[in-house]
């Protein structure tokens, strides 16, 4: 025997409870006994019976509804479930290569692009600092020369020369060590 429906069970809860409205007799015995001969008790009556008749049938409206939305919400979870668990074969690579990440999903193509662009920025900060150390490393060289020239007297303006190529060797060894 199969489970019952979502609509079997909220039926058997909310309605066959109370289907069954009291009798006439009965509810006229819930009057004080002056008052159950009067009119008004069958029409009072009448109308509770009539507005506990459009509450059911409202009910059982809203329980069909209810129903049906829910096969739908649960036919569309499964979609989702089921489009989520077809991965491409690239997107199970980056799930493995990177972990699972749901919040942010970038493609393994996108990373790759940035990484090349990356290296390529990082290529010419070198080359520019290798050229850079050269030319330093030049007028490092140029500078000992010169004051090589002082312990063999080949300088004419001595004291000149000797001060300006000290303070260009100092301004050299700063720019390096920065």
């Amino acid at each position: 025997m199969s489970p019952p429906s979502e609509s079997a069970i909220l039926n058997a809860f909310l309605l066959q409870r109370h289907q069954s409205v009291i009798s006439l007799p009965e509810f006229t015995a819930l009057f004080p006994s002056q008052h159950r001969q009067n009119p008004q008790v069958k029409r009072l009556h009448r109308t509770i019976q009539a507005s506990h008749a459009d509450l059911c049938a409202g009910l059982a409206k809203n329980i069909e509804l209810e129903c049906r939305l829910g096969v739908r919400t649960i036919a569309k979870a499964k979609a989702a479930r089921n489009k989520s668990r077809l991965l491409t074969r690239q997107e199970l690579i980056e799930q493995q290569t990177f972990g699972n990440f749901d919040r942010y999903q970038v493609s393994l193509n996108d990373v790759l692009e940035c990484m090349q662009v990356a290296i390529d920025k990082q290529q010419i900060v070198l080359e520019e600092l290798d050229t850079s150390c050269r030319e330093k490393l030049a007028a490092m060289r140029s500078t000992i020369d010169d004051m090589s020239d002082l312990r063999y007297g080949k300088l004419d303006n001595l004291e000149q020369d000797t001060r300006e190529e000290l303070e260009n060797l100092r301004a050299t060894c700063e720019d390096v060590l920065r």
